[in-house]
């Protein structure tokens, strides 16, 4: 995936988690009570935490990203304008 589509993600995520989070928690605290819909939070970043493992290491993704700096500062100089 190509960075600006996983910064754009990133950010979707964001925003989603922002404008329905609150509302989830306050439908849950309501059924359940306080405690369960802060336990929803909870159990929420414990499931981040433990499927953050799953991702590569910030050096392969650092890597990945420079050689497509690398590959498009390439493609985008004419061979003329090197002289």
């Amino acid at each position: 995936m190509p960075p600006s589509r996983a910064l754009a993600a990133v950010a979707t995520t964001g925003y989603l988690g922002f404008l329905a989070g609150p509302p989830l928690i306050g439908i849950v605290a309501e059924a359940a009570g306080l405690a369960a819909g802060l336990g929803l939070v909870s159990g929420a970043c414990a499931f981040v935490a433990l499927k953050a493992g799953a991702l590569p290491e910030a050096s392969t993704l650092r890597t990945s990203v420079t050689k497509g700096v690398q590959t498009a500062r390439t493609e985008a100089i004419p061979a003329s304008a090197s002289r």
